[in-house]
């Protein structure tokens, strides 16, 4: 019987407490970032959204990122995005070249409905969540 040079045993490490708490950490922080990403799906927020497909796709290839401390990190910056950031990219066309307006939310004004055909301000509807932009890019 020949012996095998340069062979290596895999010794599998006992499953702990603390593995099984880090599973099922990833598991719902995964859970809440789905439940976050549908309610705060809004039309005058793109970017966060595009944030977060981004840190998807590095997630899926960087086995390296796969840890719940950097998925807390990337939840925690998603919700500061999604309420905090003042600028964002509209997902509607406006004809004319692209450029950066303010959003007004709420029911507008007779001068502001004359600014929105002007192309000067975009009218962001009724409903005001809170959330919203101050400013988008319109394209």
């Amino acid at each position: 019987m020949k012996e095998m040079e340069g062979t290596t045993s895999v010794v599998a490490e006992p499953t702990t407490f603390w593995t099984y708490f880090s599973r099922f950490t990833i598991l719902l922080l995964w859970f809440l970032t789905g439940l976050a990403f549908i309610f705060t799906l809004a039309p005058w927020r793109l970017l966060p959204d595009i944030f977060l497909l981004a840190f998807v796709i590095l997630w899926i290839r960087r086995p390296h990122l796969r840890k719940a401390k950097m998925l807390a990190m990337v939840f925690t910056a998603f919700l500061l995005m999604e309420a905090y950031l003042p600028f964002d990219i509209s997902m509607f066309y406006w004809p004319g070249k692209p450029r950066i307006v303010q959003l007004v939310m709420g029911l507008p004004k007779k001068e502001t409905v004359q600014r929105a055909q002007r192309g000067e301000v975009a009218l962001g509807g009724c409903i005001v969540m809170g959330n919203e932009p101050r400013w988008i890019l319109v394209w």
